[in-house]
């Protein structure tokens, strides 16, 4: 496979695709973005949580690998660094079950319904 058919595979949308694994993930990247409104007012929440709740809604319409990829590192990220470092934030366990679980769900939508390259 060259660069060229990489790049192709990497960008082509994906009609076959299901859409059902961005339907979770652009839920929990609202949800975060509204909580994010109350820490860091509208520009913190917009820049970071507006542009991959844009790319979660790009998702739907179009379905690329690229954009399936670049979701899925920014949950296993969230997800892996909460579960190592949980630090003393939380109140009780169920708090942090819950946002562990924000991190997880659309880690395991986005794993279940991936988008597969086309054996050609």
């Amino acid at each position: 496979m060259n660069v060229r058919r990489f790049g192709q595979e990497l960008f082509s949308p994906r009609p076959e695709a299901s859409f059902l694994p961005y339907i979770p993930v652009a839920i929990v990247i609202f949800l975060f973005g509204v909580l994010g409104l109350e820490d860091g007012g509208v520009l913190g929440a917009l820049l970071p949580y507006g542009l991959l709740f844009l790319l979660a809604i790009v998702q739907l319409k179009f379905r690329t690998l690229i954009g399936s990829i670049l979701l899925l590192a920014a949950f296993l990220f969230y997800s892996t660094f909460l579960a190592f470092h949980p630090g003393e934030r939380w109140d009780d366990n169920g708090e942090y079950a819950f946002f562990l679980a924000c991190g997880l769900v659309p880690v395991a939508f986005l794993l279940l319904f991936r988008p597969r390259f086309d054996r050609r």
